[in-house]
Formats: structure tokens, sequence, C-alpha cells
């Protein structure tokens, strides 16, 4: 059986399990940190996030019980202290030649969709262009038409 921990026992801080394995476990979250505090929260991380007492399994008014090896949430604990180790590596990079990267993607995207708008409005263009030569082949028809029949007229007069 675990042993009972009064809350101001641990000095520092104590993870609600519960509270952790009902979290979204998909990256959502996005920190820009110094590198004195990335270079902390690394070491924390590293090796404290192991601290099985600072884990409450079950929490009551007085203070809570750890994670422990017979634990029925030992197995998910172990899996969730590997997921949070492994999503806080360093992963430094330079933010600007990342927004300028970024930057140069949309001015390229932006040229193209420029490019694709442009050739739509020629073929409307052309399009609109030979339904007026359509129209003006009909509009002849039409008058060789009467053309013909004023003709027919004169013929059988």
């Amino acid at each position: 059986m675990a042993e009972f921990i009064k809350w101001d026992r641990p000095r520092g801080t104590v993870h609600n399990l519960a509270t952790a394995l009902s979290l979204k476990d998909s990256g959502c979250n996005l920190l820009i940190l110094s590198d004195a505090s990335l270079y902390v929260l690394q070491n924390y991380m590293a090796l404290d996030v192991e601290f099985k007492s600072r884990w409450a399994d079950e929490t009551f008014d007085k203070g809570y019980k750890p994670i422990t090896f017979q634990s029925e949430n030992y197995l998910a604990w172990v899996d969730l202290v590997h997921q949070i180790q492994g999503e806080v590596l360093d992963m430094s990079c330079d933010i600007v030649e990342a927004l300028e990267a970024i930057n140069d993607t949309a001015q390229v995207t932006n040229t193209r969709l420029e490019d694709i708008r442009q050739e739509i409005e020629n073929l409307v263009t052309q399009q609109s262009t030979a339904q007026s030569d359509v129209d003006d082949v009909e509009e002849l028809l039409d008058a060789i038409n009467i053309i013909l029949g004023g003709a027919s007229v004169l013929i059988g007069a």
C-alpha cells in the first residue's frame, strides 16, 4: 500500500496523475523560452518528472498517495513520463529565418495564384469574345435570310 503524503511535505510541485492523463497528448502549445529557462525545464523534465512521489495517484483533503510500482495507473504513468521527456528536446531554431522561409513560400504561392487568376480572366474574356462572335454570326444569318426572303419575293413577283 502506498504511503500517505501530506500536501506540505514534498516541498515542490505535486502533479495529479488523473488530470495529466486527461489532457491532450498531441502537441498543441508553442512556448518561446530563453536559453536559461529551456535549460532548467529540460533538466527538470529529464529527471524530476520521474520522481514518483511528486505524482498523486489518489488525492485527499489532507494529502495524497503517490504513484507506485503496484499502482493500477503505473504503466500509464511510465508512458506519460516518456512522452513528456521526449517533447522537451531542444528544438532551437532561428525564428527570423523560419519566418522568412514562410514569407518566401507565401510570396511564391501568391505569385502562382495571381498567374492562375490572370489565366481565368483571359479564358473568361476569350469565352465572352467567342459568344460575341456567335451573336454576330447569328445577326449575319438573320440579315442573309431577310435578304434572301426579299429576293424570293422579288423573283416570285
